[in-house]
């Protein structure tokens, strides 16, 4: 049951956020944003360009959701009250949406699959939640 309102993507993010042990003040909005890159130089947070190949993954108070690109093709998934196509999903990503906690066997999977091996050393990672980038880092690395 969900209660009070909130999405299925919301009560995944607070999930996750408790699940790190952060903690953010009720009704207090928060994003988290990761960017996973091939390249050796740290990625940034601007947008990607298809043609190269990374993993966007976005948390927020309100949805989660992740950004897969690579050789030209690109897949949105949003997830609020389910997940859905934003804009594209051009790796038919939609029904193999895992749990937010499991995020990291999609991203295993896609490596395998296209022969390619994200930097999680090198994440770029951006929060407004204060004190929280090593925390959330070490989320990347341990279990993405």
């Amino acid at each position: 049951m969900q209660g009070k309102g909130r999405s299925a993507g919301a009560l995944a993010a607070s999930a996750w956020l408790a699940a790190r042990g952060l903690l953010v003040p009720p009704r207090t909005p928060w994003e988290v944003s990761i960017v996973l890159d091939v390249v050796t130089e740290d990625p940034t947070m601007r947008g990607a360009d298809p043609t190269e190949t990374r993993f966007h993954i976005a948390i927020s108070s309100t949805e989660w959701g992740f950004y897969f690109c690579h050789n030209r093709r690109a897949s949105w998934i949003r997830t609020t009250d389910s997940p859905f196509i934003h804009q594209r999903d051009d790796f038919a990503l939609l029904f193999k949406v895992p749990p937010l906690r499991d995020l990291g066997r999609l991203v295993r999977s896609l490596e395998e699959t296209y022969g390619v091996r994200f930097r999680r050393s090198h994440a770029a990672v951006r929060t407004t939640i204060a004190n929280a980038e090593p925390i959330i880092r070490e989320w990347v690395c341990d279990d993405i």
